[in-house]
């Protein structure tokens, strides 16, 4: 989950000046938002010999312990700053003793915010950073564990395609439903990110698949896991990566599949560009004509078209608004790499092959993957006798993010979400 929606800024950027001991650091409470849409906000603020730092919760919009990008204060004045892909929200606002009032600004949204101090709870949970060796590459992880003795049920995190840290925005609210619910996390890099050796762009999606499968194999070990109630939380291009380990392993127990899985990346690069542009206010005509050179690329890639004819109408194309969706190949090595490693995948085999349970959480208005044919492909796939059936759960009013717009503008997590998915997973594993 990102908050990613056209008019939506970041929380955005400051430095805190030194202030007395009455000065804004410790842990704050209140509520943001318009009156018809109020929601509870909570910040917590540490100062480190005149530097500061600190984290924002908006439990409401999937936010919980999100570091601030910045933070800056003059004399009373306060100013709070987390960013997310679009820009930057600002809280921006006056301190009076045990209370900060001001304003939180959102892109075009204005609207007022207050907190006052408030005693912090402890943590709940612990955490333990982790090295997780896989052939020639090491895997540098976060293990979060429950309050108690456990053993754990556990899941490890499968995030989408491209640079995608540990943990991204919104990951630490799914990280704590998870732990709420008596259930450990393991969050890790991918290859050549963060602290992970390796390059993940070197490699294709069934080296990936691998790592993520050596990642819950060593998890599975731990004392305070049970090795027998370990799965995937998979998003968007994790979604693959978790049917082709668990398509391989028995040791993988379960499957959340979030916002992808069903169908071909290929496939479901058809169905963004066309959404994108719809989105944008393309006309059919330039629709059909993006498309028709998206399936030429794919061509290309798959050897079923001549490199000379991809150069041409690429030629052709040049200056068209729509071409950076879909860029050219630099060369037809490129290209066959590219469809090896990324886009050729057909899930349905390693589908047909899974014997765990499998929760798909698809959104209703997403732009990225084609929602109608990933649900008719989960509810469709063959099954090994006995399996059960994917439990198909598809959210209104959410799209790739799985968040809701408001009227207000201020993102909110679907109702029961992601609580329905932490309730799924501790109905399949059962009672230890």
């Amino acid at each position: 989950m990102r908050w990613s929606r056209v008019g939506l800024c970041a929380l955005g950027a400051g430095v805190w000046a030194t202030q007395s001991a009455a000065g804004p650091a410790g842990h704050w409470s209140g509520s943001c938002g318009p009156a018809d849409d109020r929601r509870a906000i909570a910040v917590s603020l540490d100062d480190h010999a005149g530097t500061w730092s600190g984290t924002l919760d908006l439990e409401s919009g999937g936010l919980a312990g999100e570091p601030l990008s910045r933070a800056a204060a003059h004399g009373d004045s306060v100013e709070l700053v987390l960013a997310t892909d679009l820009g930057d929200v600002i809280l921006a606002g006056m301190q009076e003793g045990d209370r900060i009032a001001g304003r939180m600004r959102m892109g075009p949204l204005d609207y007022p915010f207050e907190l006052a101090r408030t005693p912090a709870e402890p943590a709940a949970w612990r955490r333990e950073e982790v090295k997780i060796p896989n052939g020639q590459v090491t895997l540098a992880g976060t293990l979060f564990l429950p309050a108690g003795g456990g053993p754990f049920p556990a899941v490890v995190f499968l995030h989408g395609s491209g640079a995608t840290p540990r943990l991204g925005l919104g990951d630490r609210a799914r990280v704590d439903a998870y732990l709420r619910g008596g259930i450990a996390v393991l969050v890790y890099d991918k290859r050549g990110i963060g602290a992970s050796t390796g390059d993940y762009r070197r490699v294709g999606m069934r080296d990936l698949a691998g790592d993520g499968l050596a990642v819950l194999r060593w998890l599975g070990s731990r004392h305070e896991v049970r090795g027998d109630a370990c799965g995937f939380d998979a998003r968007s291009q994790g979604c693959w990566l978790a049917e082709m380990a668990a398509a391989e392993a028995p040791d993988v127990q379960f499957i959340v599949a979030q916002v992808g899985g069903g169908v071909a990346p290929w496939r479901q690069e058809l169905h963004r560009i066309a959404a994108e542009m719809g989105a944008a206010g393309a006309g059919p005509a330039s629709v059909d004509s993006a498309l028709s050179w998206v399936e030429l690329h794919y061509a290309v890639a798959r050897g079923d078209s001549s490199w000379e004819r991809y150069q041409q109408v690429g030629e052709s194309m040049r200056g068209t608004r729509w071409l950076d969706l879909k860029r050219p190949y630099a060369s037809v090595e490129q290209a066959h790499a590219s469809w090896e490693r990324l886009s050729s995948y057909e899930p349905a085999p390693d589908l047909a092959r899974l014997r765990c349970p499998l929760l798909a959480v698809l959104a209703a208005e997403d732009r990225s993957t084609p929602t109608e044919l990933t649900a008719q492909a989960f509810r469709q796939s063959a099954r090994p006798a006995g399996a059960p059936p994917f439990d198909v759960r598809v959210l209104a009013g959410v799209g790739h993010e799985l968040l809701e717009f408001p009227p207000s503008g201020l993102p909110r997590l679907p109702p029961d979400y992601p609580a329905l998915v932490v309730q799924w997973v501790k109905s399949v594993v059962g009672e230890h």
